[in-house]
């Protein structure tokens, strides 16, 4: 079992207990954030300076969450939370891919001045961007 230290970037899993009736919903959740995980890694290979990657958190994760949390009991739900998850891996993976195609003389460029320009061109593109496990769930359902 991973611990991860609370100042990190990485997110970290749930145990799901024995006979858990919510057990779907954290398993899902679980995968949401082993995706965010596995992209925050590899935004590491691409030379991410950790400081970007913590605010990477905080602008996809922490603050939509907390504009959630913000919410009276009643309007808050399940859904937006894994919605919150699902947007900020797409906008991890769509970072992924652009970053693929730069050649590695400028990536300090990237993650220093074009950083926000970066964040805004992945976060328009993330909406079109498919995570692996719902590309499964679409040939299983042809």
């Amino acid at each position: 079992m991973n611990v991860f230290p609370k100042n990190s970037p990485l997110l970290a899993t749930k145990k799901i207990g024995k006979n858990n009736p919510m057990a779907r919903d954290i398993a899902l959740n679980n995968w949401l954030r082993d995706e965010w995980n596995k992209n925050i890694m590899k935004l590491t290979y691409y030379e991410a300076p950790k400081e970007k990657l913590f605010e990477l958190k905080k602008n996809l994760v922490s603050a939509p969450l907390s504009i959630i949390m913000k919410e009276p009991k009643e309007e808050r739900s399940p859904d937006k939370f894994k919605k919150v998850l699902a947007d900020a891996a797409r906008t991890l993976k769509a970072m992924v891919i652009t970053l693929r195609k730069e050649p590695r003389s400028r990536l300090k460029e990237i993650w220093g001045e074009l950083f926000g320009e970066l964040l805004n061109y992945c976060r328009r593109k993330a909406p079109s961007v498919i995570l692996e496990r719902e590309d499964r769930d679409r040939e299983r359902s042809r």
